[in-house]
């Protein structure tokens, strides 16, 4: 009876160790290896969950609205699976000096950036650095870089050569060939920081066109009366001539001279000989412009004589008229 009872009592063991050895078997047949990333931060568990939505909610993660997760929550859960999940947060942008807020899942200000919608150029930096995992609440400062190659024109000056003109009277000059500045072509390429030049390097110069050089030719003819004078300008002029001897005339000039006690005057339009000017007309010799008529206008003058007769002789003619220093 004794021996019965322990016969029983050991198949009842052995039947129960069998039904644990199987119900471990399938236990482990159906565990499944999963990496759980979670805020970046990595945990391996072992599960026999079916969906990913169930693996959530056996380590107690929560799904919200805006958040990111990967594979979807229906996803039937497979052995070596990697299930990524990470929070919305909240990042303040600046570019040129406007800040913006922007809620993102990505941590780093490259990712952040271009899911926010910016285009981020090849020379674009950031601080934080672009591939930087960075916290809630960053700022992250957004630089913009530019390089551009640019063409300046630059003056060539043109050189002036002097010549002098032995059938010119001294004080007079003309030029003979107009100066034409040349033209330097420079490349540079420029880099601009937020809009503002940082640096510029000059990468080629080339010369479209040489300057072309002023030629000037000044008088150095001398007039036999003018040795030893300085001559600041000559001209070429129309002149008459007049008397106070004629009727209805005075001694007295516009500028007050008394002709009885110098004679030697001549009427000059103001504008192009101003009163009080010491001038050489050739043909009359030194004299004052001390006068002016309403006839005497621009190229101009009236030479005085003592006599009407030696008006009469002088005429009408054109004569070379030194202003004198």
């Amino acid at each position: 009876m004794i021996i019965g009872r322990k016969m029983m009592k050991l198949k009842a063991i052995l039947f129960l160790s069998f039904v644990a050895a199987i119900t471990l078997g399938v236990s482990l047949l159906l565990t499944k290896e999963v990496n759980l990333v979670v805020e970046n931060q990595t945990t391996t568990i072992n599960t026999v969950d079916k969906t990913v939505e169930d693996v959530l909610k056996s380590n107690n993660i929560e799904i919200k609205p805006g958040m990111y997760l990967h594979p979807a929550p229906s996803t039937e859960i497979e052995d070596g699976m990697e299930i990524a999940v990470s929070y919305a947060k909240t990042y303040t942008v600046i570019e040129n000096g406007v800040e913006k807020k922007i809620t993102s899942t990505n941590r780093t200000p490259r990712t952040i950036l271009e899911k926010a919608g910016y285009k981020l150029n090849e020379l674009d930096y950031t601080h934080p650095s672009l591939n930087l995992i960075v916290k809630e609440g960053t700022t992250i400062e957004l630089n913009r870089v530019v390089q551009e190659t640019i063409s300046i024109d630059e003056e060539i000056p043109y050189t002036t050569e002097t010549r002098d003109n032995n059938e010119m009277y001294q004080g007079n000059k003309k030029v003979v060939q107009a100066g034409v500045p040349g033209v330097r072509r420079i490349e540079k390429v420029r880099t601009l920081l937020n809009g503002e030049i940082l640096s510029e390097n000059t990468i080629s110069e080339e010369i479209v066109s040489e300057p072309v050089g002023e030629i000037i030719e000044k008088g150095s003819k001398v007039s036999a009366g003018l040795e030893g004078r300085n001559v600041v300008k000559s001209m070429t002029m129309h002149a008459t001539a007049y008397s106070m001897n004629e009727a209805g005339l005075s001694h007295k000039t516009a500028s007050g001279i008394d002709l009885r006690k110098n004679s030697r005057v001549i009427a000059v339009d103001p504008k192009v000989i101003p009163l009080g000017t010491r001038v050489y007309v050739e043909g009359y010799g030194e004299a004052i412009a001390g006068d002016t008529g309403g006839a005497i206008k621009g190229n101009k003058i009236d030479v005085h004589l003592n006599s009407v007769s030696d008006c009469y002789q002088w005429g009408r003619k054109n004569v070379t008229v030194h202003i004198l220093g």
